[in-house]
């Protein structure tokens, strides 16, 4: 195969990679966000859990020392644009408050929020790991209140 042809080659694939990409090819996910109940098979499924449902969420950041406030800034900024209310820093920028609903939580981290039962109780929970832009990689460690499991249950 000639030069040119490979050059033209090359092209091409470039520009299908770069046009082709899709939305989750720029997100990445947080493993360790999904209850050890549903992975395990403790928990059963219910039901989904109404779109309309109110959650407050925690957003845990990574402390790296190092322009923490800023990172801290682009979390929050994020979260506001994606239609989270209330976001509000801690002082030390390690954690990041919002108010929110199943749906916007559904749009934003692609992922669907169920109901979940252990006996006679319902619990709700995320059944896969969040999705977040890849740029936030390393800085949000972990989502709080994206399920009603007890801590002791984990």
């Amino acid at each position: 195969m000639s030069i040119f042809r490979l050059l033209i080659l090359g092209l091409i694939l470039l520009f299908a990679a770069a046009s082709g990409a899709h939305a989750q090819d720029d997100t990445i996910e947080l493993p360790d966000n999904v209850p050890a109940v549903i992975i395990n098979g403790t928990a059963s499924y219910y039901d989904s859990y109404g779109p309309e449902k109110a959650l407050h969420l925690t957003v845990n950041l990574y402390d790296s020392g190092f322009n923490q406030d800023e990172k801290s800034s682009l979390v929050a900024k994020w979260l506001r644009d994606n239609g989270m209310k209330n976001v509000t820093e801690s002082k030390d920028h390690l954690a990041i408050d919002a108010d929110t609903d199943v749906q916007t939580v559904a749009t934003v981290f692609g992922i669907a929020i169920d109901q979940y039962g252990i006996g006679t109780i319902l619990y709700y929970s995320n059944s896969k790991p969040p999705n977040i832009p890849i740029v936030l990689n390393g800085i949000i460690k972990k989502i709080d209140g994206l399920d009603s499991f007890q801590s002791e249950m984990r």
